[in-house]
């Protein structure tokens, strides 16, 4: 954006405090014009591209459950919590299926015959 400014007669005038123009300053800014509402049409489109991807991940709960699973992944988080982010956060299937196989691949210690038993029990109780 420094860049911009720096190189846009419109955008430098706009940050000015007032100072007087000349003629040749006013033909400059007009002929810069164009570009400057190109670029502020631009960033302002990427300005409300992120603030609606922001609400989207903060209503689908994306960052509690990327922490989740980068706990689970590095062995910070295990069974209690998966259940806990299962009873107490409305997940899509697919994240609930997601958190399920990546418990699958850090814990294959807990897939006896009869734990699997329990957790696929807790899992229809949960009614993934």
């Amino acid at each position: 954006m420094t860049n911009f400014v720096s190189r846009n007669k419109a955008a430098q005038m706009h940050g000015r405090d007032g100072g007087e123009m000349s003629t040749r300053d006013l033909q400059k800014m007009v002929q810069a014009l164009p570009q400057y509402n190109e670029q502020m049409d631009k960033l302002s489109l990427h300005v409300d591209l992120a603030g609606k991807i922001n609400g989207i991940i903060m209503e689908m709960g994306l960052r509690d459950v990327g922490k989740l699973e980068q706990d689970l992944v590095f062995g910070d988080a295990g069974t209690k919590d998966i259940i806990k982010f299962l009873k107490e956060q409305d997940a899509t299937d697919e994240q609930k299926i997601r958190l399920l196989m990546i418990y699958v691949a850090t814990h294959p210690e807990k897939f006896e015959t009869d734990k699997l038993a329990k957790i696929l029990e807790q899992i229809c109780f949960l009614k993934i």
